[in-house]
């Protein structure tokens, strides 16, 4: 009996989301934005609105998130209602929250299930986007730009190449001319008859990867 009033209970709640979402309404509760304040139910744009078009700069710059992070905490910016420093994560959350240019996305997850208190993938669901619903903190000339630099980004790592700051300027330029798979640059160690030295080398990944790869040994 205590189970069934509790999915009652859930699917009730699920509803009323549900039907708020449809005409377009949200309350955002205690899951404030950084940038952002809710002002009679509407969001505007706060003091740490500037910090958020540093960040879209910066990555159009082709800084990557974990220098952008350092960059900000050089600088003492601190994370929303806290002390604590910047993050890659919420440098990587800001990057790709629509927020920010004025869209709201509602009901993005699952909704919870009701024994587990977990989303529930297999529970059907709707997401709602609503274009520009708010004053947007960057343009959406900004916006389309970054979104095609994260799917490009998405695409390399699929292939196994992953970029960061200090890597080499061919590193992603590079592929197999057997199995397509990029290169990677390694330091290897000459034979002692030759020295025993260091040098750097480059071959397919592949190879790299052994009995893991593909077995390719180009």
């Amino acid at each position: 009996m205590a189970q069934d009033e509790s999915r009652s209970i859930s699917e009730n709640v699920r509803w009323g989301y549900a039907n708020r979402f449809r005409k377009g309404q949200y309350n955002l509760g205690s899951n404030r934005i950084f940038g952002y304040d809710s002002t009679n139910g509407k969001l505007t744009s706060n003091a740490d609105a500037p910090t958020v078009r540093r960040i879209f700069a910066l990555y159009i710059q082709r800084k990557g998130v974990a220098e952008i992070a350092d960059i900000l905490n050089t600088e003492g910016i601190h994370r929303m209602r806290s002390e604590r420093p910047v993050s890659i994560s919420m440098i990587q959350a800001i990057l790709r929250n629509e927020t920010y240019v004025g869209d709201k996305r509602l009901q993005k997850h699952p909704p919870i299930n009701f024994l587990t208190k977990r989303p529930d993938p297999n529970a059907e669901h709707i997401s709602y986007y609503l274009t520009d619903d708010h004053e947007g903190i960057i343009d959406r000339a900004t916006w389309d730009e970054v979104r095609a630099m994260l799917a490009k980004k998405q695409e390399e790592a699929k292939m196994g190449i992953y970029k960061r700051s200090g890597h080499h300027p061919l590193y992603g330029r590079l592929f197999c001319g057997l199995c397509g798979a990029p290169y990677k640059r390694r330091t290897l160690r000459e034979c002692s008859a030759r020295g025993g030295g260091k040098y750097k080398a480059w071959n397919c990944r592949e190879r790299q990867l052994g009995a893991h790869g593909n077995g390719c040994k180009n």
